[in-house]
């Protein structure tokens, strides 16, 4: 589409961390099983409620003036259906 630009792309890393010492105390299992299957020693957890809009929002901070229109695409839906937005997605600060 003539006019159009990507302007900024981004990522966001939610803060909670699940170790697999955690796992261990939720399901029959251990550090070493996992990371001998798999590699992973932790990974990551948002908090309950928060969308993959709302992750999208975070990792690409602009203004809402900054552009004239504006699409984040969370890598998973927010809702079922979709989780495209427009501009109404885009923070009003500076965040």
């Amino acid at each position: 589409m003539p006019g159009t630009a990507i302007v900024g792309t981004g990522f966001y890393v939610p803060e909670r961390i699940v170790t697999n010492e955690e796992l261990t105390r939720y399901m029959d299992t251990s550090d070493e099983w996992i990371v001998e299957r798999t590699g992973i020693r932790e990974r990551r957890r948002v908090t309950d409620g928060m969308s993959g809009t709302e992750m999208a929002r975070r990792a690409w901070p602009i203004r809402r003036d900054a552009v004239d229109g504006g699409c984040l695409v969370p890598q998973e839906p927010a809702y079922f259906g979709g989780g495209h937005r427009g501009r109404a997605s885009l923070p009003d600060d500076d965040r």
